[in-house]
């Protein structure tokens, strides 16, 4: 006598949700075994939920980006309100040479500059590499206000806006990103 292996699949669907489903081999039950595929296949068939997960995640990181942006920004502030100013001399700068190439073949190079100035604070010199990097250099020999740690002058804290602003960027592009793709996973 010949053994044939008989699977029935019972899925009961309402609205194009389903409510249930029942697997049996041979008779036996072995849901455990498709219960995993029958979830992962009803996530790809229905488009709603990666949207809705999508845009959360995406709410989710722009509020925690918000979030370290105030708090970094609180942090400068506070450094801004502490540092003594003193005016540093470019000494030298570092270039960063990056190449790429896009699909088409064409070579790209990309410069980067960081400025490397010298102050000095009771006696002692000090010199320190710019921390943001930009498209061009100062010029060797020209005087850059920054303000100095009077606890650790070692540390320094150099005019711009930047470090305070690119958080708040990311954090609304993220926010509105993620209301967008909400809206539309709420809407499908």
């Amino acid at each position: 006598m010949e053994d044939k292996n008989i699977r029935k699949v019972t899925v009961v669907e309402r609205n194009g949700e389903v409510v249930s489903r029942t697997v049996e081999n041979n008779g036996n039950d072995i849901n455990s075994n498709f219960e995993n595929n029958i979830e992962s296949n009803i996530a790809i068939q229905n488009p709603k939920h990666i949207f809705i997960i999508l845009g959360a995640v995406m709410l989710l990181i722009g509020i925690a980006m918000g979030i370290y942006g105030v708090f970094n920004a609180k942090n400068v502030s506070l450094k801004e309100e502490t540092y003594i100013p003193i005016e540093a001399k470019v000494v030298d700068y570092e270039e960063k040479i990056e190449k790429t190439q896009d699909e088409d073949g064409f070579a790209r190079t990309e410069h980067t500059y960081r400025d490397i100035f010298e102050y000095t604070v009771d006696d002692t010199t000090y010199t320190k590499t710019s921390s943001t990097g930009r498209s061009y250099h100062s010029d060797i020999g020209s005087i850059k206000q920054i303000k100095y740690n009077p606890n650790n002058p070692s540390q320094i804290l150099e005019n711009g806006t930047s470090d305070i602003v690119i958080p708040f960027v990311f954090a609304g592009f993220l926010g509105i990103c993620g209301i967008l793709v909400l809206f539309v996973g709420i809407k499908k």
